[in-house]
C-alpha cells in the first residue's frame, strides 16, 4: 500500500523568518532550534545565513568541529580554543568560533559548555552534533543535556545541527521550539523525523522527497509544517 504524502505549502523564506522572530522573544522565550539533514543538505548555510541573522545583537558561540577547508564558519567570529573569561558580560554582537581539537575534544568541550552554563545569556550553535554527542555519555550527566534543560532559564538558546536523530540528544528532540527538517537517509530516519514534528507516515513520505537545500519547518506555536527554500550561500538576510 502506497502512503500518500502530506501536502505542504512552499513559502518564501522571509515568511518563516518573520514567524521565528515573533516566536524568538529574548525577554520571554529562549527557544531551542533543531536542524536535521544529511551531509550536503544545507544545514550549515541555513543556520548561518537564515537563522542567525535574526539575532545579530546576541553574544554568539559557534562550536566548529569541521575542517577549516570546508567549514562555512571559517572567517565567522574570533577563532578561539578557549572562551574568554566573563565572555557573557561582553557587549552585544560578539562572536566566538570555538575551533575544536578533534584529536582530544572532550576536555575542551566540557570546559566550554560548563563555562557557558555558568555564565548564561548567549546563543550557542552546535553545527555537527555527532562530533560532540558521540564522545560523551548522553543522560543526566551530559553537559549538552544540562545546557538544553537549563538554558531557557539562564538565557541560553541552543541551535543544533544533526545528520540524524541518533545524534540529537533526547531532551532536544523532546522540546525544540523551532524545527527544520532537510534531506533524510532512509525511511526509518524519515519516520523518526516525522514523529519529532508530531506527525506520522504521511509526513515521512514527504520528508523522503525533500531536495537538497530545502527544509520543512515546524514550530511550537501550532505544529504546522511549511516547506521553504534556504537562502543562497553567502547571502545574509537582513534582520
Amino acid at each position: 500500500m502506497t502512503t500518500v504524502r502530506m501536502p505542504v505549502p512552499i513559502v518564501p523564506f522571509d515568511v518563516v523568518q518573520g514567524r521565528m522572530a515573533r516566536l524568538w522573544d529574548p525577554f520571554e522565550r529562549n527557544p531551542h532550534v533543531a536542524v536535521f539533514g544529511i551531509t550536503g543538505s544545507g544545514k550549515s548555510h541555513l543556520i548561518r545565513y537564515g537563522i542567525l541573522p535574526l539575532r545579530v545583537y546576541s553574544r554568539l558561540v559557534v562550536v566548529d568541529v569541521k575542517d577549516d577547508r570546508d567549514s562555512v564558519w571559517t572567517g565567522y567570529g574570533t577563532p578561539v580554543a578557549e572562551l574568554p573569561r566573563a565572555f557573557a558580560h561582553s557587549g552585544n554582537g560578539y562572536r566566538w568560533r570555538l575551533v575544536v581539537d578533534r584529536s582530544n575534544p572532550q576536555p575542551q568541550l566540557r570546559r566550554a559548555f560548563d563555562q557557558i552554563r555558568d555564565e548564561g545569556h548567549c546563543l550557542l550553535v552546535v553545527d555537527e552534533s555527532r562530533s560532540i554527542t558521540e564522545r560523551e555519555q548522553i543522560g543526566l550527566g551530559s553537559v549538552v543535556e544540562n545546557l538544553i534543560l537549563e538554558g531557557r532559564g539562564i538565557g541560553i538558546t541552543l541551535i543544533m545541527g544533526a545528520q540524524s536523530t541518533a545524534w540529537a540528544v533526547s531532551s532536544l528532540k523532546d522540546q525544540p521550539a523551532a524545527l527544520f527538517i532537510g534531506q533524510a537517509r532512509g525511511t526509518d530516519q524519515a519516520m523518526a523525523l516525522a514523529k519529532i514534528a508530531g506527525h506520522g507516515r504521511e509526513l515521512a513520505a514527504t520528508i523522503g522527497q525533500i531536495p537538497a537545500r530545502q527544509f520543512l519547518y515546524a514550530d511550537a506555536w501550532d505544529g504546522s509544517v511549511l516547506a521553504l527554500t534556504t537562502p543562497p550561500p553567502g547571502a545574509e538576510i537582513a534582520a
